[in-house]
């Protein structure tokens, strides 16, 4: 999405978000297909190489390294 201003913004993605399911901006029952759907599209926009910070792709990498790996997304959502 396009605001008027011609910056990119997205709903559901911020750097504060409170979950690594709000980072990539899928609801906690998502399936392991809509979570990587959702790190592709973002790591599209915001990847270093096309103009993103490597802090925030490291945060997206390791969103979806977590919510893809059955047993590191149990134990993450355990401590939520």
């Amino acid at each position: 999405m396009i605001s008027d201003m011609g910056v990119r913004c997205w709903q559901n993605v911020s750097v504060a978000a409170d979950t690594l399911y709000d980072l990539l901006g899928v609801p906690m029952d998502a399936e392991t297909e809509e979570i990587r759907a959702a790190y592709r599209r973002l790591s599209k926009i915001y990847h270093p190489d096309l103009g993103g910070t490597p802090a925030f792709f490291r945060q997206l990498q390791d969103a979806h390294e977590t919510l893809t790996d059955p047993l590191r997304r149990a134990v993450y959502d355990r401590s939520l």
